[in-house]
C-alpha cells in the first residue's frame, strides 16, 4: 500500500498493528464503526489489528487508549480488524472535482 495519496494533505501510516489515515484538515467521513461511527468530520481514522479471538466489554475504550498512545484525541473514527494489515488495499476514484478513497481490510 502506497502511503502517498493523490489528495493533498492526507497521509497513511501503517505497520503490522495499526493503519492510520491522517488529514491536515477535517475529512467528511461516513463510517459504520462503533467508535466515531456515523456521519462526521475527523482528522484521524484508525484501523487496529486484533486477534481473531478478541473480546472486550468496551472496544471503544480500547480504541481511545490506542489513539491516546499515538497522541490522538476525539473526534476520530476507530475500527478493529482481525485481518493481517499487510492485506489492506486502497482504491481512489476522482470525478467532477470529488475524490473518494476506500481503504479496506
Amino acid at each position: 500500500m502506497d502511503p502517498d495519496l493523490p489528495i493533498p494533505g492526507i497521509r497513511i501510516r501503517h505497520d503490522e498493528a495499526l493503519i492510520q489515515v491522517l488529514s491536515d484538515t477535517p475529512l467528511t467521513c461516513l463510517s459504520s464503526s462503533f467508535h466515531g461511527g456515523g456521519y462526521r468530520r475527523v482528522r484521524h481514522i484508525l484501523n487496529a489489528r486484533v486477534e481473531g479471538d478478541y473480546r472486550s466489554d468496551d472496544p471503544s475504550a480500547d480504541l481511545r487508549t490506542l489513539a491516546g498512545r499515538h497522541g490522538i484525541g476525539d473526534p476520530f473514527v476507530g475500527l478493529l480488524t482481525a485481518v493481517p494489515l499487510h492485506a489492506a488495499r486502497l482504491a481512489v476514484e476522482a470525478a467532477e472535482g470529488v475524490t473518494v478513497c476506500a481503504l479496506v481490510t
